[in-house]
């Protein structure tokens, strides 16, 4: 099957809550398309929204995608139901990488989302932050592999988005190993390389 890239993605069927996701891109303006889709169908549907991006300027980047599918992310952003992090904020906090911070993080802004009266909670993170090698980062497929068990069941899902230009093979065959739904060139698809297991 040929894929052909989406850069203006509108994923009008939704994902569903308890779904652990994989994007693949190629370019920066693939990344931003697909993340704006999918936080836009949350909010549209009554769910907080949580981006993580690599820094300030690239929330901006986001800010100005979410814009391009008729979002106000400022007012958004003023009433909560779009947070706005970056990786030193989340993943890499105090300069290396922790599982145990990283889901109890995750844990309590999914909490928090329910108790300011949200729908249900979804998270979009660019995983480029891999590329810094930091302490922590060999944790990753152990990291995965336990999200998927993290929301399954809940009123919560998640996308991680990674380079597949920049961050190396073994990383994309972790990531498909680890996602039930892969989302290439702009599109979901039934992930056939999904291996659900234990975490540990």
């Amino acid at each position: 099957m040929r894929l052909q890239l989406v850069h203006n993605v509108r994923m009008a069927h939704g994902f569903r809550q308890g779904e652990h996701i994989c994007s693949l891109y190629d370019t920066e303006e693939e990344q931003l398309a697909t993340a704006a889709a999918y936080l836009a169908d949350g909010i549209w549907r009554g769910e907080r929204s949580l981006y993580i991006g690599a820094n300030r300027d690239a929330v901006l980047r986001l800010r100005a995608a979410l814009g391009a599918a008729g979002l106000d992310a400022e007012a958004l952003a003023e009433r909560g139901a779009l947070i706005e992090l970056t990786h030193e904020e989340t993943y890499l906090a105090g300069g290396e990488f922790s599982v145990e911070r990283t889901v109890t993080m995750l844990r309590e802004s999914i909490e928090q989302a329910a108790g300011d009266g949200f729908s249900g909670w979804r998270g979009c993170g660019d995983m480029s932050w891999l590329l810094a090698g930091a302490p922590g980062s060999e944790q990753i497929a152990a990291y995965e592999a336990l999200m998927h068990q993290f929301y399954s069941g809940t009123h919560a899902s998640a996308m991680c988005q990674y380079n597949r230009k920049l961050l190396p093979a073994p990383l994309m065959d972790m990531a498909l190993a680890t996602h039930s739904t892969a989302v290439i060139a702009g599109r979901p698809w039934f992930n056939p390389f999904f291996q659900p297991g234990d975490a540990h």
